[in-house]
């Protein structure tokens, strides 16, 4: 039964403070994670219960030992009122607030720079208005009506049918040849979808965007011609033709020392050896991008090229591409260095998890990018072929590697199929398989027209072709795994940040297409093998099958509405005690969310509560329910003894511990995860509807989108 919390109860009560006493606040910062305190003499609780007491006329600093540890509490008075804040206000964690405040009370009389912008060490007014306003770490001292565009200019895009100008950006290297190829053999395509785009939505904020592709200084552009890795760069591909169909103004780079140049007049801002961060840096006609599309190699790369001072108003910008999805245990470095994992290049980056980008709909916790499957309409014509005429077997795998180990699985396609294949170079390949060798994109479609079965190997693992496939009217064979792959028992996934496991080589067209599409069997179970293979051969052909958001549609619509909505340089609090404007300024909107409990199932992530309402869980709605009164909207299941924040920070939280009788929040917000899940935990989730076929997209998300 799913258990609804009451909107009257949760929402329309006034914001109750989250007030910290005892300077016991301090234990949960992410310097001091799961260390110890000593108070006073007194023992420190696992929880700090949420009192009703405000702060005293003073702020309280900790002394650090080198170990990290807190060896004693003092007291520093101040002699104006502007408190601490508490850690959690208006359901935003501001987790740095305190130890930052504590640092400029000790260091800002010795840094010039910090009183030529009004601060004062002995001053907790200014400090808190310098945090709060240059840097960025402690709340907004008063939330004011913000701006419909964060960014720079007031122009509106105007959509482009002109690819000209950006075939010759991508001319200037052979590194964008592949690129570039795909784009404009899909040309024809965008005009017509972008025209059908404008027509349904109203005018979109026009955006300097930075497109920053990192992977291309390793060959990978070159290499696609010889059969190397195409799903990261059918993925870009598409991103950049997105962005300038719409008419946003883009600027692409993959070498270091463009990063220089383009930054150039930005860095003068960072001359001086200044610990300051200057003023003008936060103006934002001296940004010089609203957005960074990079990956996680080009997000290091700008990083280091930058420097940490520079870096952090560019870090909220950026938008990683990150073909299977970071969590949240690996990106956050505390919590990851408390679970003993790893550190590595491709982790730790601390930004927001919806900053990452994914090729698949992973997780909710990331942005859902996508990619487009879709064949133009010319080539498809082309192929000449009736349903009727689909007789052969296709097998997915283009390098004979993948093949290893399969003979006696395509030996028993091959009495059902003439099958056929695509592997790069000459390659001995059994002797019932017709090699076509690499074929480009139009050659690949007329087979695909005459294919009845694409035949899944197993790996390569999420890839793009099945759905290729399947638009062409094909049937995948998925096989089934006997034991889901994960990073920690294959090499492909090893080191790459998320614990996610798969069950079939392409989990997408499992969940979310199923048959009598995709048959998801395990190949080597003889007898279900031959099953499935004599009712697909018997089987009238299907017409081909493509996801809405699989198709060019489908991926405009998805990218025009996050970068027109998604913003991570601001927190959006909720807005019961606020301007109704900032309640404007939240994406998806409020109206779509959904407040659902995990009662009575324990140990169940906010994933698996949402859908199995029919939802998707919504992270950007953490904060609005990260309060008291979402508890107390679901009274007769959670009778909260206390409400209380926990010692050790986690994923689940908020939620309530059933042994305990307490109401935990989520005191980081680097921690809020949909994917979380605690022992003897019920957690509160925030579920959204999505339209059919774009699942990225609420059902209000946007004119002309549903």
């Amino acid at each position: 039964m799913v258990r609804y919390c009451s909107l009257r109860k949760a929402f329309v009560f006034g914001i109750t403070a989250f007030v910290l006493t005892h300077g016991l606040i301090y234990m949960f910062f992410d310097r001091i994670f799961s260390r110890k305190i000593a108070s006073t003499g007194s023992e420190v609780r696992q929880f700090i219960e949420i009192g009703t007491q405000t702060h005293a006329s003073f702020s309280r600093t900790l002394s650090y030992r080198k170990d990290g540890n807190v060896d004693d509490l003092s007291v520093k008075t101040s002699s104006h009122s502007c408190n601490p804040p508490d850690i959690v206000v208006d359901g935003i964690p501001w987790p740095d607030c305190i130890t930052k405040m504590q640092w400029m009370q000790d260091n800002a009389a010795s840094i010039k720079c910090y009183g030529t912008q009004g601060v004062r060490a002995d001053d907790n007014c200014s400090i808190l208005k310098y945090l709060s306003t240059q840097e960025k770490y402690c709340p907004p001292l008063t939330y004011e009506n913000p701006k419909r565009s964060a960014y720079f200019s007031e122009a509106k895009c105007s959509p482009r049918y002109d690819f000209r100008q950006l075939y010759y950006t991508l001319s200037k290297s052979a590194d964008y040849s592949w690129i570039k190829h795909r784009i404009s053999t899909m040309e024809s395509m965008w005009t017509r979808a972008t025209k059908n785009l404008f027509s349904n939505i109203p005018a979109l904020d026009k955006k300097r965007i930075h497109i920053h592709l990192g992977l291309l200084t390793t060959g990978i552009g070159t290499s696609a011609w010889k059969g190397g890795p195409l799903g990261e760069l059918v993925q870009w591909s598409d991103v950049i033709a997105s962005l300038h169909s719409i008419g946003h103004e883009v600027i692409i780079s993959y070498q270091k020392n463009e990063i220089a140049f383009h930054y150039s007049k930005y860095m003068k801002l960072f001359s001086t050896s200044s610990t300051c961060t200057p003023k003008s840096v936060y103006e934002h006609r001296n940004i010089p991008f609203d957005i960074v599309y990079t990956d996680i190699n080009g997000y290091n790369v700008i990083k280091t090229k930058l420097g940490d001072r520079a870096f952090q108003p560019i870090r909220c910008r950026c938008r990683i591409v990150d073909s299977f999805g970071t969590e949240a245990l690996f990106n956050h470095p505390p919590y990851r260095d408390r679970l003993g994992i790893a550190a590595t290049q491709y982790n730790g980056l601390d930004v927001k998890l919806q900053q990452f980008n994914t090729m698949f709909p992973h997780t909710p916790d990331n942005t859902f990018l996508g990619f487009v499957t879709e064949f133009p309409p010319d080539i498809s014509a082309q192929t000449g072929q009736t349903q009727d005429a689909k007789k052969i077997a296709l097998v997915y795998g283009k390098s004979k590697e993948f093949w290893r180990g399969k003979d006696k699985y395509l030996k028993i396609v091959s009495e059902y199929f003439e099958v056929h294949a695509t592997v790069a170079g000459v390659e001995r390949l059994p002797r019932f398989v017709i090699n076509h060798g690499l074929v480009n994109r139009t050659v690949l479609a007329k087979l695909l027209s005459k294919t009845k079965l694409f035949v899944g190997l197993g790996f390569p693992f999420e890839g793009p072709a099945p759905l290729e496939a399947i638009q062409h009217g094909a049937v995948f064979l998925n096989p089934k795994y006997a034991k889901p792959v994960s990073s920690l028992n294959n090499d492909f996934y090893k080191g790459k940040p998320t614990l996610r496991e798969i069950t079939s080589q392409n989990p997408y067209a499992e969940e979310y297409i199923g048959e009598p599409y995709v048959y998801t069997i395990d190949v080597d179970n003889e007898k279900e093998l031959r099953q499935t293979l004599s009712k697909v051969s018997q089987a009238d052909s299907l017409p081909g099958y493509l996801p809405r958001e699989y198709s060019v549609l489908g991926m405009l619509e998805r990218l025009s509405v996050h970068v027109d909505k998604q913003q991570f340089c601001n927190e959006i609090p909720y807005a019961q005690n606020h301007s109704h404007d900032l309640e404007k300024m939240r994406w998806p909107p409020i109206e779509a969310m959904r407040c659902i409990s995990s009662y009575p199932h324990v140990s169940k992530s906010c994933n698996d509560v949402c859908s199995s309402a029919g939802l998707i869980c919504e992270p950007t709605f953490f904060p609005v329910i990260n309060r008291i009164e979402s508890f107390r909207g679901f009274d007769h299941e959670f009778p909260c003894s206390r409400t209380a924040v926990p010692r050790i920070q986690d994923t689940f939280h908020p939620s309530f511990d059933r042994t305990t009788g307490k109401c935990y929040v989520q005191i980081n917000p680097r921690l809020f995860s949909c994917s979380g899940s605690g022992k003897n935990h019920y957690r509160i989730c925030p579920c959204r509807d999505y339209v059919r076929g774009q699942v990225a997209l609420c059902k209000s998300c946007g004119p002309g989108i549903g």
